[in-house]
């Protein structure tokens, strides 16, 4: 992107994504809570694998810290007490097919 041929909307755009960029990392923790969030708004209630429920909330539950056959997952996605795996491959960590 040729900075000279950017209107002011682009220009702005692009600085807040250099701030982004130049902030220090998160912690594990303070991603956890933010993912703990965006689940919440999504409408899933995230528990711990320890404390596993599958009929908390209206049925769609995130379970932290889950194992599957194919390995660890940091979030594992349930709709009514089933294992979502349509839901997000970059979240479920899946056998491959084939």
């Amino acid at each position: 992107m040729d900075v000279r041929s950017t209107n002011a909307g682009q220009r702005e755009a692009l600085i807040e994504r250099a701030r982004v960029a130049a902030r220090e990392p998160r912690t594990e923790v303070q991603v956890r809570a933010e993912v703990d969030r965006m689940l919440l708004t999504a409408g899933r209630v995230a528990q711990n694998v320890s404390a596993l429920n599958l009929f908390a909330g209206e049925g769609d539950v995130a379970v932290r810290e889950g194992r599957t056959a194919s390995g660890p997952a940091n979030y594992l996605l349930y709709v009514d007490q089933a294992l979502d795996t349509r839901w997000s491959p970059t979240l479920i960590r899946r056998t491959p097919a084939g």
